[in-house]
C-alpha cells in the first residue's frame, strides 16, 4: 500500500489540523445527546448532516461557541474530502476557494467575542477556531498568517493548561505543533524560525498520547492524527494499524479509514483479517484499489486485473502512486500468465523505479512465479510452520540472481516477524542490510527498528543501525529511529 507523502502538505495538516480539537466531550464540558449525534455524524463521514445540525444548534444556543466549533471541525474535514476527490488542474484553485471560505467562517464565528468574559471552556473553543483559521491560511500558502495565527491559538491553549493542567484536550494542539515544527524546512522553516516557533518530536508525541488517553473532546481527532502521522510520516505501520482499528470500531461507517485498515492488513500479510473484513462489508464499501490488492494477495490474478483496470479508467479518483502500482501489477499479472504482449504494453507506463522493480521480479518466469506464490503463501498462513520455511528455502536455493534471492529472503523474514519469531527474523533481516535495492533496504530498516524496540539489543548494535539509517537519508526512517535513540540513550 502506498500513501501520499507530500511532506509539506502533511506538515500543514498536522500543524494546524491539530487545532481541530472538537471531537468528544471534555471532563469540564457537558455534552448532550445532540452534541454526541453531531460528533458521530462527523466522524462517520456524514458531514452534511453534521453541519446542518450544528447550524440549527447555533441558532438555538447563540451564547456558546461550541456549535461554531463543531461546525468548523466538520467543514474542515469536508474540505479534506473534497480536495482528495478532486484531481487535475482545478485542485489548487478549489483548495484556495474552500479554505478562503473557511477563513471567513472562522472570522465570523469569533467576530465581536470578548475573550476576557469567556469561561475556560469557551476560551478553549475560541482557541480551537483560531487553529482552524491557521490551518486554512497554511493550506492557501499564506505562511506568515498561518504561523502567526497558529501561535496565537497555541498561546491560548497554554494559558488554559496553566489554569488547569488537567485540561488534557488542550495538549493535542501543543503536541502537534511540537511534532510538526520539528519537521519544518524551506520557506516554512524560515518563517517559523522568524516567529520563534521550534519543535520537539518526542514531546509532541508524548502530548498527543496524553490527549488521546485522557482527553475527551479531542479523542476522535487524536485518532485521525495518530493514524496518519504514524502511517504517512513515521512509516510505523503497526502503530497506525492500532489506531485505525480503534477508530473503525468506534466509527464503522467511515469508508476511508476502513479502506486504510484493509490495505494495512494486506501490507502486513494479515489475510485472515482482510478476509474477515471482506465477509462483513459489502464490496461497494471498498475502493477499487483495495479490492484489486486484495485479490492480488489472494492469488486471483484475473479478478485483481478487473479492479486495477477499473482504477485506470477512473484514474482521476486516485493519487499518482496508486495508478503507478496499478500499472505495475497489471504488467506483472500478464507476465505471470505468460501474456508477454500485454506485459510489454504496460512497461512504458512505469516510472524508472517500477521498471527496476519489475525487472527484478521478472528476471525469469520461474523467479516471478516463486515470488508471487511466496507472497500468497505467507499471507494465508497465520501461524508459524516449518513447512512454509522449507518451501521458501527451496525457492531461495533455486532462485537465479541476487535480486530474486533478496526478495524471497524479505518474504521469509516478514513471515517470521508476522509469526512472532523475532530472533529468527532478526537474522534474516540482517542479511538484507547491504542490499543495493532501495525498496528492500527500506523495508528491512523498518522491520529492524521494530525488532530492536521489541527485543533488547546491545547498544553498539543499535548505534550502528541508527548510523546506517542516517546515511540512507530517508525522512520516515530517520524520525522513526529516534525511538531507538530514546530507548537506548544514544
Amino acid at each position: 500500500m502506498n500513501f501520499p507523502s507530500d511532506l509539506c502538505s502533511k506538515i500543514v495538516f498536522g500543524l494546524f489540523f491539530s487545532a481541530m480539537v472538537s471531537n468528544h466531550v471534555l471532563a469540564q464540558l457537558t455534552l448532550n445527546s445532540t452534541d454526541d449525534e453531531i460528533i458521530s455524524l462527523t466522524f462517520n463521514n456524514k458531514i452534511d448532516n453534521a453541519i446542518e445540525l450544528c447550524k440549527k444548534q447555533s441558532e438555538l444556543n447563540p451564547n456558546t461557541l461550541k456549535y461554531k466549533f463543531l461546525c468548523t471541525n466538520a467543514k474542515t474535514l469536508d474540505i479534506g474530502n473534497k480536495i482528495r476527490e478532486q484531481r487535475g488542474m482545478n485542485r489548487d484553485s478549489l483548495r484556495n476557494l474552500y479554505f478562503g471560505e473557511l477563513v471567513e467562517f472562522c472570522e465570523t464565528s469569533i467576530d465581536g467575542v470578548e475573550e476576557e468574559n469567556l469561561s475556560l471552556d469557551e476560551r478553549f473553543f475560541y482557541a480551537g477556531i483560531l487553529g482552524y483559521k491557521a490551518r486554512a491560511y497554511g493550506s492557501q500558502g499564506s505562511w506568515w498568517s498561518a504561523f502567526s495565527t497558529g501561535l496565537s491559538a497555541r498561546s491560548r491553549m497554554e494559558d488554559i493548561i496553566e489554569q488547569n493542567p488537567n485540561f488534557y484536550d488542550a495538549y493535542l494542539l501543543l503536541g502537534m505543533m511540537d511534532y510538526y515544527s520539528d519537521r519544518l524546512s524551506g520557506v516554512m522553516g524560515f518563517i517559523a524560525g522568524m516567529l520563534g516557533l521550534s519543535g520537539d518530536r518526542d514531546k509532541g508525541i508524548e502530548y498527543m498520547n496524553l490527549a488521546f488517553e485522557k482527553g475527551t473532546i479531542v479523542k476522535s481527532q487524536a485518532l485521525i492524527l495518530m493514524i496518519e502521522l504514524y502511517g504517512m510520516l513515521e512509516g510505523n505501520e503497526e502503530e497506525s494499524l492500532k489506531f485505525v482499528e480503534i477508530y473503525t470500531n468506534k466509527y464503522p461507517e467511515h469508508e476511508r479509514y476502513q479502506n486504510w485498515k484493509f490495505q494495512l492488513y494486506l501490507r502486513r500479510f494479515m489475510m485472515s483479517k482482510a478476509d474477515e473484513m471482506k465477509s462483513l462489508l459489502k464490496d461497494d464499501f471498498f475502493d477499487e484499489y483495495a479490492l484489486a490488492n486484495y485479490y492480488f494477495h489472494k492469488g486471483d490474478l484475473g479478478k485483481s486485473r478487473e479492479y486495477f483496470e477499473l482504477m485506470i479508467q477512473n484514474k482521476e479518483a486516485y493519487w499518482s502512486g496508486a495508478i503507478e502500482n496499478a500499472n505495475y501489477n497489471l504488467a506483472l499479472s500478464y507476465f505471470l500468465e505468460g501474456n508477454l504482449k500485454r506485459y510489454k504494453e504496460y512497461l512504458p507506463k512505469l516510472d524508472e523505479n517500477n521498471r527496476e522493480r519489475i525487472e527484478i521480479e521478472t528476471s525469469t518466469e520461474a523467479s516471478a512465479k516463486d515470488l508471487f506464490e511466496t507472497m500468497v503463501l505467507i499471507g494465508k498462513t497465520d501461524n508459524f510452520s516449518d513447512e512454509v520455511i522449507r518451501t521458501i528455502n527451496q525457492k531461495i536455493e533455486k532462485a537465479k540472481g541476487n535480486e530474486a534471492v533478496e526478495k524471497l529472503l524479505l518474504y521469509k523474514a516478514s513471515y517470521l516477524y508476522k509469526t512472532a519469531k523475532y530472533n529468527e527474523a532478526l537474522v534474516e533481516f540482517s542479511r538484507l542490510r547491504d542490499s543495493e535495492i532501495e525498496s528492500i533496504k527500506s523495508e528491512t530498516y523498518h522491520y529492524l527498528i521494530d525488532i530492536y524496540l521489541k527485543m533488547e539489543q546491545k547498544k553498539q548494535q543499535v548505534e550502528a543501525l541508527v548510523e546506517e539509517i542516517d546515511d540512507f537519508d530517508n525522512d520516515r526512517l530517520v524520525f522513526r529511529s529516534m525511538d531507538l535513540e530514546k530507548k537506548y540513550g544514544i
